[in-house]
Formats: C-alpha cells, sequence, structure tokens
C-alpha cells in the first residue's frame, strides 16, 4: 500500500474524530499488516471504496468505546449501542473515508464511497476481504480504537 493512499485516511481519521468528539486523537502503536478475514473488534464501521482507489475502510473498537464516542457525539454519558449508534458510527466511518476520497480526487484519483455497513461482533467472517489490511491504531479520550485499510489503485476510468 502506498503512503500517498494511505495518509490520507489517517489525517481524515484525525480531524474528524477530533471534530466530532471534542477531544485530541493521536496515532499510538505500531502499523501492522493483518491478512485475516476476520474483525478483530467488537464494533467495526465498513465503509468501500471504488474507482480511482478501490477497497474497504474500517473504523473498528471495543463496544466499550464505541459508546463513548457515540456518547461524546451527542452529548450523553452511557448511551446505548442501539440502531442510532450504529447509524452514527457508520456515519463517522462515512466521513472519514469521504475526506480521504476527497483528498485523492484532488491528487486526480476519483474514488466513489459506498454507504457504511456496522459489523457487531468480534471474529465475524468478512469473505470480501481478501487484500491484507494494515491496521493503523489511534488512541482518543475515549479510549483505544483502530483503522484497518484495506485499498489498491483502481480504474479511474470505471469511476
Amino acid at each position: 500500500m502506498k503512503a500517498e493512499f494511505v495518509n490520507p485516511f489517517i489525517t481524515a481519521a484525525a480531524d474528524v474524530l477530533n471534530a466530532e468528539t471534542k477531544g485530541r486523537t493521536s496515532r499510538k502503536g505500531n502499523l501492522r499488516l493483518d491478512h485475516g478475514s476476520e474483525t478483530s473488534q467488537e464494533v467495526t464501521a465498513m465503509v468501500g471504496l471504488t474507482g480511482g482507489v478501490r477497497g474497504v475502510v474500517m473504523l473498528a473498537m471495543p463496544e466499550a468505546v464505541a459508546r463513548k464516542i457515540y456518547g461524546a457525539m451527542v452529548g450523553e454519558d452511557d448511551p446505548d449501542l442501539d440502531e442510532m449508534a450504529h447509524s452514527a458510527l457508520g456515519e463517522l466511518c462515512n466521513m472519514i473515508t469521504g475526506q480521504a476520497a476527497t483528498a485523492r480526487a484532488d491528487a486526480g484519483h476519483h474514488t466513489n464511497v459506498t454507504p457504511p455497513t456496522i459489523i457487531t461482533g468480534k471474529g465475524a467472517q468478512l469473505s470480501t476481504l481478501t487484500m491484507p489490511r494494515l491496521v493503523i491504531p489511534l488512541s482518543t479520550r475515549h479510549g483505544e480504537l483502530q483503522i484497518d485499510i484495506a485499498i489498491s489503485e483502481g480504474d479511474d476510468a470505471a469511476a
């Protein structure tokens, strides 16, 4: 995975998380590649990419962190992880992916973003995930989470 494709996602994740949760986000830990086809956290928001860059971006976190992040977004202390929470977490991943896709479009790589999907449960199989994922650990005041990026250069003509 080229840094020019990954860096916009790292920047977008920090920008969006900081804005939406009113806290400072930093990269923590070492980047690593994950070749598995299972989710690694209890709550995962996933957005697909097609066009100039194709693949998936996932925002993954433990349930306790998901509650805290959603709570910060809506101004509640201990919210349920209900349908509205899932929608908000999906939109958070969508905003991160959209901001990064906009940066890639500015560099001449038009990319389409799919609607977000929420996956609950650690260890869920993702049969369509055949590319290795770059795992980027992030630290927020609400806890640790990660951005998983599995992308490659796509076909701009198809966008």
